[in-house]
């Protein structure tokens, strides 16, 4: 589940269209959910929450010209990394999936 949802970051939060291997792998994680459909809706409410609030922008220069244009891939990934992100996966399998780890 927790793979699911940086896919899920990746393929939905996007400055250009994200590859097709990005949204295969969406498709496989989600084919073979452990949990059910309501915790993956859960997860989608916790990951949009999450980067609205938690958007890095990338300031104008050289490589980069447009100011304040945000930085989804960074963004997905420090989502992915965080404590928070890992209790709120722990929470949502726990509440859906009685008989997961």
């Amino acid at each position: 589940m927790r793979e699911y949802g940086l896919a899920y970051c990746l393929a939905n939060f996007h400055q250009t269209e994200p590859s097709n291997d990005i949204k295969a792998s969406l498709n496989i994680y989600f084919e073979n959910m452990i949990a059910g459909y309501n915790s993956y809706e859960e997860l989608v409410e916790y990951i949009v929450q999450y980067i609205n609030n938690h958007l890095v922008y990338v300031k104008a220069n050289e490589e980069n010209p447009k100011p304040n244009e945000p930085v989804y891939f960074f963004s997905c990934l420090r989502m992915y990394e965080s404590k928070d992100y890992q209790a709120e996966i722990e929470r949502i399998v726990k509440k859906y999936c009685k008989d997961c780890k």
